[in-house]
């Protein structure tokens, strides 16, 4: 796989895919090799074969955005290889809570419009998600909230027994 550097080869969309570059950077994987991006906006289908190589998934969609996570979590925990990194990001309802009142407005707004474009808008916080991960088979490495998202690394740590 080759090299892939963030901020000139994706397209900046919204703010969880403007801040990643930075927290990449933080960790120190500004310039990691065998790195495939999950855009947020668009949909690509990956075999077992195609992630077998991957080293680090960078996941641009917020979880809070994905209808089926358990399921996306699943999938990621038993066709990335054992120790891959995956990095992503959520918003945190309890960072949230402790905005002002400025903020509120701004997130009743945004979430009014989620409702409308029906969207998923799940409640999350620091502790549910690395509950969640490590259930899924992940162990978390990092967790850092950066402009009102909390960016986070895991490994994946073991891999689930499939089911029938």
């Amino acid at each position: 796989m080759e090299e892939i550097s963030i901020p000139g080869s994706v397209e900046i969309i919204d703010e969880a895919e403007a801040n990643f570059s930075g927290y990449l950077k933080n960790l120190g994987m500004s310039r990691e090799t065998d790195i495939l991006i999950l855009p947020s906006r668009n949909h690509f289908y990956y075999d077992s074969d195609d992630l077998k190589g991957v080293k680090t998934l960078v996941n641009l969609r917020k979880l809070n955005l994905i209808k089926h996570l358990d399921s996306f979590l699943n999938t990621l925990a038993n066709i990335l290889p054992h120790n891959a990194n995956f990095i992503g990001c959520f918003s945190d309802s309890a960072s949230e809570n402790d905005r002002n009142s400025f903020n509120l407005h701004t997130r009743l707004y945004s979430r009014l419009i989620n409702w409308l474009d029906a969207k998923t808008d799940n409640i999350m916080n620091k502790s549910m998600v690395s509950e969640l991960l490590e259930r899924k088979g992940f162990r978390t490495v990092d967790m850092k909230e950066m402009n009102g998202l909390t960016y986070f690394t895991c490994k994946v740590s073991f891999k689930q027994e499939k089911r029938a």
